[in-house]
């Protein structure tokens, strides 16, 4: 037979003794009981303890929220009637203090619709007085199981929320690095794809290269054999077999120099150009190179323009190079110029560089002929009628980056006053 709560026990119950059972407590929860008898109060807090809970009670609304300020309670039994207090604003103000606190509502018979209203605050569950014991320690497990429940839920909740946002970041870094991988992948496609038409280029180029070595080799050794062969007809003159074996001489020259040329370009691919510096002066190899062009090249004026102070150009050149970078920059101003014409040649000194330049008054180059100018046989478009091999400026390029000098270009305004070189070395 079932026991009600009407006001005091109307069964002695002890704390500590369980009635109907001997199994020990296994509940756990804190609880805080609010009414304002103090029998009904008791009793409800001792079958409460028996159960296992731990327990406060409170006997109006502001002991009751006084203690909620203070505690922390994971269910809240509380009477609808306490006193001079209204039990619907005690229990809206504990929901405020201890949103997550279940609460269970207890009523009379008169008062079945402030249970029912209470229950739309946010009450879990009421019971009705007088109350039956085992319908109040159902109602409390229920009550207590479901905000078990609900923690849990929240902490699943929290957890998958937590895995989510590590799975975004991973997301998020796994896409970073793929893109980052494809861009590199797409990088070193490109790289390949430039590498292989530059190895393309490269080649064709080469292919470019032995062809035009070929030929320059071949014209003078034609000249070479042909004029051996008018030398040695029987019955020759000798006037005539002098004039060949002088053309032999010229053409063997001109042979040896394209060899020269040639081992020069080898030397400076596989980086085997070395010089010999030794202490010179560059106004002094200036002038050398100027006066051996005004005796052999009597056809173009020659104008040195000297520095305000020749000391200062000394540094350490290897002069054979030196003199054969500034005869090659002289022969191509006197090649891309006209009979006449004046070649300017100045030495002067910067504060960090010791510069010489070489001017011509012919028709210039363009910005197109510049980017092309210093490669290997690369000669202007006016050079069709113009001996040469195209070595010189490369060659001439390679002797003063050697030196850690650079060779610049300069062309006069609309192609009119020539073309100027500069060479710039280091102080």
């Amino acid at each position: 037979m079932s026991r009600s709560i009407s006001s005091p026990l109307e069964t002695e119950v002890h704390e500590g003794t369980l009635p109907d059972t001997a199994e020990p407590p296994t509940a756990q929860g804190r609880i805080l009981v609010v009414d304002d008898e103090p029998g009904v109060l008791t009793t409800i807090q001792a079958i409460l303890k028996m159960e296992g809970y731990d327990v406060q009670g409170a006997t109006n609304g502001h002991d009751a929220l006084s203690t909620v300020r203070a505690q922390t309670f994971d269910l809240i039994l509380t009477d609808l009637r306490l006193g001079s207090d209204d039990g619907l604003e005690m229990l809206a103000e504990l929901r405020k203090l201890a949103p997550d606190t279940v609460a269970i509502v207890l009523t009379g018979y008169a008062s079945l619709e402030s249970a029912i209203e209470a229950m739309r605050q946010g009450a879990y569950d009421y019971l009705v007085k007088p109350t039956d014991v085992e319908e109040l320690k159902l109602t409390v497990a229920r009550a207590l199981e479901r905000q078990r429940l609900q923690r849990e839920l929240a902490e699943r909740v929290h957890e998958l929320e937590a895995a989510n946002q590590t799975i975004q970041r991973f997301n998020s870094e796994l896409r970073r690095q793929i893109t980052e991988a494809t861009e590199a992948l797409q990088h070193n496609v490109d790289e390949l794809a430039q590498a292989k038409q530059a190895l393309e280029e490269a080649q064709q180029q080469q292919n470019l290269f032995l062809a035009m070595v070929a030929h320059e080799l071949m014209n003078p050794a034609t000249a070479i054999l042909g004029y051996a062969q008018y030398a040695g007809q029987p019955n020759q003159k000798p006037e005539r077999i002098a004039g060949s074996i002088g053309s032999i001489v010229s053409q063997g020259e001109r042979l040896k120099r394209l060899i020269r040329d040639l081992q020069d370009i080898s030397r400076l691919a596989t980086g085997q150009f070395e010089l010999q510096r030794t202490p010179g002066n560059l106004f002094t190899l200036a002038s050398e190179a100027v006066e051996d062009f005004r005796s052999t090249h009597p056809t173009h004026h020659f104008a040195l323009i000297p520095p305000a102070d020749s000391d200062t150009l000394t540094g350490s050149y290897d002069r054979d190079r030196l003199l054969q970078a500034i005869t090659n920059l002289l022969g191509n101003a006197v090649k891309y110029s006209n009979p006449g014409t004046t070649i300017t040649i100045r030495v002067w000194s910067e504060a960090e560089a010791h510069c010489l330049s070489v001017q011509d008054e012919g028709v210039g180059i363009t910005p197109e002929e510049q980017n092309q100018l210093f490669q290997p046989f690369k000669r202007l478009g006016t050079a069709r009628n113009i001996q040469g091999s195209g070595l010189g400026l490369y060659i001439t390029k390679g002797i003063i980056e050697a030196h850690n000098g650079r060779l610049l270009i300069e062309n006069g305004t609309a192609g009119q006053t020539g073309a100027t070189f500069i060479l710039k070395f280091r102080r």
